[in-house]
């Protein structure tokens, strides 16, 4: 009886946040410096790229932000959206990425 209690709510909390059949990775992102930022690029972001299912604050570090990313592909091509996305508000450099981590940099456009 404990375990189906525990299994239902892992369940439970999967369904609530939405990610059910979904993969996740971290993306860090150097250069955002004002919550403004952080939101503005989050916007930006999923604008984009369509595949985003969430984007959350996970670390936060001297002006750089590490998201956890769910998406819903799993063909690799949520790496190369990444590599070739532009911004609005930012100038935005893909730095490199590994099984765990994308790394990129941003740098606020002046207008």
């Amino acid at each position: 009886a404990e375990v189906s209690k525990d299994i239902s709510a892992q369940v439970l909390d999967t369904w609530q946040k939405g990610t059910l059949g979904s993969n996740s990775i971290l993306i860090s992102v150097k250069g955002l410096a004002t919550p403004k930022q952080v939101q503005d690029f989050k916007t930006e972001i999923r604008k984009n790229i369509h595949d985003i299912k969430a984007l959350k604050e996970r670390i936060f570090e001297s002006g750089q932000v590490t998201f956890e990313m769910d998406y819903n592909t799993n063909d690799g091509s949520i790496l190369e959206h990444l590599k070739t996305a532009k911004f609005d508000s930012f100038d935005y450099r893909f730095l490199e990425s590994n099984d765990k981590i994308i790394k990129t940099e941003v740098r606020a456009k002046t207008r």
